[in-house]
């Protein structure tokens, strides 16, 4: 799934947190059990380029290929990336794997010239959530 957009500006953890959620709680129940790994392309404004839905895993881990991350931001010039992805257990505190994740997109980013500005993990439905950005550990 792809949805484009050039009006909203994601600045903050908060506006992608917001712009997430009122796609993913109108979800069925047994796809919110269901971890998602979204990418939101970014222009140099921060204006939202697209949104999609980069991959569906099981209940307890999502494998996220970086060729599939950056693909359709290099096709949509996107200058930088949001990587959002959610935890079905409702505890938005990364795991190493997500760690080890968030490193090598951002370095593969770097090579790409297409900045990983935040990785969010999303927690329960009363908006929990952790910002890899927010803490200062994107790498």
């Amino acid at each position: 799934m792809l949805l484009k957009s050039n009006r909203e500006a994601v600045n903050k953890s908060d506006d992608v947190v917001d712009f997430v959620r009122k796609w993913f709680d109108d979800q069925p129940e047994y796809e919110r059990n269901k971890e998602h790994f979204w990418v939101i392309g970014v222009s140099c404004r921060n204006r939202i380029r697209y949104f999609d839905l980069c991959h569906i895993g099981g209940v307890q881990e999502s494998v996220v290929d970086p060729r599939n991350v950056f693909r359709i931001a290099i096709m949509q010039n996107a200058t930088a990336v949001v990587l959002v992805h959610n935890h079905p257990s409702g505890n938005p505190n990364p795991s190493n794997e997500d760690k080890m994740v968030t490193d090598r997109l951002c370095k593969a980013g770097r090579y790409l010239q297409i900045k990983v500005i935040d990785h969010i993990i999303l927690g329960d439905p009363e908006m929990n959530y952790f910002s890899f950005a927010d803490e200062g550990i994107l790498t």
